[in-house]
């Protein structure tokens, strides 16, 4: 025998006992998908959506528009987006509330020229 050959024919023997459980391999980690499922995909969010959350803090009539029309879209089509266009329309409509008490306000600033010249 030589120096480098095993000193056993088959490399060295395991104790026998219980055989150790085949591991499960992830189908999608090798590329491809077992039979009859399809790979797990996002769902794309609603652009309306998305304009109505940016123009809450740009112009917020817009933004009560889109997110009220993202709303209706993702309830037709289920994509995703819907916290989006609920955060676009509370700040829309919390602009709203402050353009608002802002106009009565300067309202009130407005001299009375009743001619009762108090």
């Amino acid at each position: 025998m030589y120096d480098d050959e095993p000193t056993e024919p088959y490399g060295p023997t395991r104790p026998l006992g219980p055989a150790e459980p085949p591991t499960q391999i992830d189908p999608y980690h090798l590329g491809y998908a077992p039979a009859g499922h399809a790979p797990p995909t996002a769902r794309p969010t609603n652009t309306m959506a998305i304009l109505s959350l940016v123009f809450a803090f740009v112009f917020w009539p817009l933004a009560i528009v889109f997110g009220h029309v993202g709303k209706r879209q993702i309830a037709r089509t289920g994509e995703a987006g819907g916290g989006l266009a609920t955060a676009g329309l509370i700040m829309g409509y919390l602009w709203l509330a402050v353009s608002v008490c802002l106009c009565c306000g300067a309202l009130n600033l407005i001299p009375n020229t009743n001619g009762s010249g108090n």
